[in-house]
């Protein structure tokens, strides 16, 4: 948690824009992102060979924020190298769009890309000419224009000697048909590979079919789940609950706002998501200081809540992305059938349950066979000589 606890009492008064973007862009170092960040550090220190890192969560978890963190922590280790070298740029990044169609755009991909890298003249970027007798279609043409954009970016890469590609909203390169999702991934692995950047994909669990597409990337690929706070925890629980303390802390009022006493509301209104909780409370910090409020209430969380089919459709998803995420018992089966492990586990088992004979106890040293004495012989008895009696 971040060691300042409230605002500049100035802020009150500067204008009501200035007010809002503030709290719009005060990150919280909750435990969940502390966490997060250390395992992306540790990957970013020593990818072995990954060369690309999946960062999977729920919508809303906050990995817009987390995208900040790293790139902010990137570029300051970096400062001091980027001032003696203008033309390092050791971070950079692009979002994924979302094009509604069976196909991706990779020609706008490695164009966006390039664009991030400030690389100059990209729409000069060109194949050599050919005669008239050997023009190729026009299919055939954009083809070869995409790929020397991705040459083009390759390239750059290693010159700018770029480190860490960001590439957000991961998620809709899986928006094609099904037998393109090997192509899209492997495609990502090889630039990758080539212009020595590792690349971190940041997505909804969406981005899982792109993971199991290929099993050799699978096998190379880091998978870092940002997953939500659950209600069932209580350390979670009370994370959480610093987490709102915080976030009330910081919005710009002249009175703070209390929301603790409804811990519970909030964390079902936001299902256990920091990224929701703050597009929550940033609404209705800005209808408050758009009223003139001297503070945010319990009616304007309950004015600016989710839809209950909202909250509903984005829990469905994280529980279906979840149950993906976390290998079941059934798949594991499957994977011992395919190792033969299971017939030999079944035929071990057998053999340890066959009926051993019987081994009788020995006697220790001295002791007697259990049998039953006869009456008035028992231990203690004492046979007499004939003929002797009592009487003389």
């Amino acid at each position: 948690m971040s060691s300042k606890t409230s605002f500049d009492e100035a802020l009150l008064k500067r204008p009501a824009s200035e007010r809002l973007q503030y709290f719009r862009s005060y990150v919280v170092k909750h435990r969940r992102l502390v966490t997060i960040d250390e395992q992306i550090s540790a990957a970013l220190k020593e990818p072995a060979d990954a060369g690309i890192v999946f960062i999977v969560g729920p919508s809303g978890i906050g990995k817009s924020t987390i995208q900040k963190v790293i790139y902010q922590r990137v570029i300051q280790d970096a400062m001091a190298e980027m001032q003696t070298d203008p033309g390092y740029i050791p971070i950079a990044g692009i979002e994924i769009p979302s094009l509604g169609k069976m196909s991706y755009n990779w020609h706008d991909h490695w164009y966006r890309a390039l664009d991030a890298l400030e690389e100059p003249l990209i729409k000069h970027k060109a194949v050599p000419k050919r005669s008239k007798l050997d023009r190729p279609t026009t299919g055939a043409r954009i083809r070869e224009q995409t790929a020397a954009l991705r040459r083009s970016f390759e390239s750059a890469a290693v010159r700018r000697r770029l480190k860490v590609f960001l590439l957000d909203e991961a998620q809709h390169l899986t928006h094609v048909s099904v037998s393109p999702l090997r192509y899209q991934v492997e495609t990502i692995k090889s630039v990758a590979n080539l212009s020595k950047a590792l690349h971190l994909m940041f997505g909804t669990y969406e981005l899982l079919l792109l993971r199991n597409a290929s099993g050799q990337l699978g096998r190379r690929a880091l998978t870092i789940h940002f997953d939500r706070y659950q209600a069932k925890s209580d350390q979670d629980i009370a994370a959480f609950a610093e987490v709102v303390k915080t976030f009330q802390l910081q919005m710009p009022l002249i009175q703070t706002p209390d929301f603790l006493p409804h811990l519970e509301y909030c964390f079902e209104r936001s299902l256990g998501c920091v990224g929701l909780l703050k597009d929550w409370f940033c609404r209705s910090l800005a209808d408050a200081v758009d009223k003139g409020a001297k503070t945010v209430t319990l009616r304007d969380l309950q004015k600016h809540e989710f839809p209950p089919s909202v909250l509903l459709t984005i829990s469905k998803e994280f529980v279906e992305g979840e149950e993906k995420l976390y290998e079941q018992e059934s798949s594991f089966a499957l994977l011992k059938e395919r190792l033969g492990i299971a017939s030999r586990l079944r035929k071990d088992a057998k053999a340890t349950n066959k009926k051993k004979p019987a081994t009788r106890a020995k006697r220790g040293f001295g002791r007697r066979k259990p049998k039953r004495d006869k009456v008035g012989e028992g231990r203690a008895a004492t046979k007499r000589p004939k003929g002797s009696g009592s009487n003389p």
